[in-house]
């Protein structure tokens, strides 16, 4: 009898025993199932910081809304999507500070002597707000299409040797011609 009992008892150790390998196995293959669940929905979900240029179609799918929207729904709320600030929140603080800075250059900086530096500084502070706005079109139409409106208007605006904000007309016109870049960047990187 004892010895049907160490038998007994054996099956049993190793009944459990194979129980909870079972156990691992289960929860090891949930884990991964799990990992793999999370590293698609990262892959292939767009975040409010990756701009309305670009729509990822798994995110169609992963919706369950059981009304269709209409034509005119689907534009619009791209469109929205498209100016959407957030994507270039950075961006617009690069080009304000390209713009203080240039500001400040030509209020401040009236030493005859820095007559030159000033010159330089002044084009390198122009090309890291065109690099902003060049940068910001792949996310938002919004930053190209408000240098656009922007560099037009206050180029026809000035005429002859007129000043605003300290530049000439030839800088808006640069404004312009930067916006109509950036629009044209957008364009492509729309899906």
């Amino acid at each position: 009898m004892e010895l049907s009992m160490d038998v007994i008892e054996k099956e049993i150790r190793d009944l459990k025993l194979e129980i909870a390998q079972q156990q691992k196995k289960q929860e090891y293959d949930n884990l991964k199932k799990d990992l793999f669940d999370i590293t698609y929905k990262a892959n292939n979900t767009m975040t409010e910081f990756d701009g309305g240029m670009t729509e990822v179609d798994t995110e169609k799918l992963l919706k369950t809304n059981r009304s269709k929207e209409s034509f005119f729904d689907l534009v619009f709320g791209r469109i929205i999507r498209m100016f959407n600030a957030r994507p270039i929140v950075g961006n617009i603080i690069g080009i304000g500070l390209a713009f203080v800075g240039l500001m400040s250059m030509n209020k401040y900086m009236n030493n005859p002597d820095l007559v030159m530096v000033k010159m330089y500084l002044g084009r390198f502070m122009m090309i890291s707000g065109i690099v902003q706005i060049l940068k910001s079109a792949t996310r938002s139409l919004l930053l190209p299409l408000v240098a656009t409106a922007v560099g037009g208007t206050i180029a026809n605006q000035l005429t002859g040797n007129h000043l605003m904000f300290g530049q000439p007309s030839w800088f808006y016109q640069g404004v312009l011609i930067t916006g109509l870049i950036g629009t044209a960047i957008s364009v492509f990187s729309i899906d």
